[in-house]
């Protein structure tokens, strides 16, 4: 064989992990015995069908993930959870690779792999290989059965994080996909992505316990260099200003604007800001998420910031997910917290069954209307 026929297909069986199709080699001006002899030697190893590894070493996810692509054959992408993994949405290499092909297409079954046809793709390339967009990644996801809420919104969040999706380009999307089963729950959690959700827990805590019991002045993504006497003015002027312009409230505030609030941590031209997931700037209080999915390795790095708001005047408050699991309790406890830094308004009822603006009265000696 000619070497520079080898350096050819070595070339891109690298770019590929060490993966090379017949067709693609027989295409770099390999001869079919050449490749049947590199096979049957032991230089080279059947993977897929028609589809070989160029190397000794056990093949990786990405390996096996473009093995099963070449043996779907043209057309093929990545979709769903495997889609996922690939734009950074899923930190975990899904086990069981699932491949999209266009419908009406006949494929032999990539081992390892489930194979969706689709009526419409919408294909880009992400690493060489070909994927679904994220969009279309996000829409087939929340498809599934028993994707929840919690769900769709830190995966949206996730996407916005890494300025992979807009809301507004997924709500466009669902216009094409109005079967989707999930549309209701995607566009409730379009607008959770845009005040600057983005995780499943500040989902949770601000839905559940905030939201639903009307604790006012929580703003999402508030950057840490933001203080009360900044705010202050800021509804001094609006209150001043009301005759001209008056500036749009943003994420979750239900009250005064705060500069920079409701933007993701990576919208920032001079790199990633430093911010808070929820945060009443004119009471001095700061509410984190302590989900395991982000504060796994950062305790050092929290507390550091717990100290920076101490410093500041600041308290801040701790939700995880189990207190999460009881959303009227930790609506009560901030509740009371809002009320001992000067708040004068009054939690509600998320529901019937809910007697937190009771006990809240009882425990203020205010009397609950």
């Amino acid at each position: 064989m000619e070497p520079e026929v080898m350096s050819a297909v070595m070339r891109l069986a690298n770019s590929q992990h060490g993966v090379i199709s017949r067709a693609q080699a027989l295409g770099r001006g390999m001869t079919p015995k050449q490749v049947f002899h590199a096979v049957h030697s032991g230089r080279w190893r059947r993977i897929q069908r028609g589809v070989y590894l160029t190397n000794s070493g056990k093949p990786d996810w990405h390996a096996r993930a473009w093995a099963a692509l070449l043996c779907a054959g043209t057309g093929a992408a990545l979709s769903h959870s495997s889609a996922a993994y690939m734009w950074g949405l899923e930190s975990k290499a899904p086990s069981m690779l699932r491949i999209a092909v266009p419908e009406g297409r006949t494929v032999v079954r990539p081992r390892g792999a489930r194979i969706v046809r689709r009526r419409s793709l919408e294909v880009v390339e992400r690493m060489g290989m070909c994927v679904t967009s994220v969009r279309q990644t996000v829409l087939d996801l929340t498809a599934q059965p028993g994707f929840t809420l919690d769900e769709t919104s830190a995966l949206l969040g996730r996407a916005a994080q890494r300025q992979l999706l807009k809301p507004d380009s997924l709500l466009k999307a669902l216009e094409d996909y109005w079967h989707h089963p999930m549309a209701d729950r995607l566009r409730r959690a379009c607008a959770d992505a845009v005040e600057g959700v983005e995780s499943s827990l500040e989902s949770r805590i601000l839905r559940t316990v905030i939201r639903s019991h009307g604790l006012s002045g929580f703003a999402l993504q508030v950057p840490l260099d933001v203080t009360r006497t900044s705010v202050a003015e800021a509804e001094a002027l609006r209150a001043g200003t009301m005759g001209t312009h008056s500036p749009a409230r943003p994420a979750g505030t239900m009250g005064t604007p705060i500069p920079g609030a409701g933007t993701s941590r990576a919208d920032s031209t001079n790199g990633p800001t430093e911010r808070n997931d929820l945060r009443n700037v004119l009471l001095g209080i700061r509410v984190e998420g302590d989900g395991v999915e982000w504060h796994r390795d950062s305790f050092h790095e929290d507390r550091r910031r717990d100290r920076k708001a101490a410093a500041a005047g600041d308290l801040t408050v701790r939700v995880t997910w189990d207190a999460a699991e009881q959303p009227c309790e930790v609506a009560l406890d901030l509740a009371l917290t809002m009320t001992h830094r000067g708040w004068t308004g009054a939690p509600s009822a998320c529901g019937p069954s809910c007697d937190l603006p009771q006990r809240w009265a009882a425990l203020t000696r205010h009397i609950a209307s």
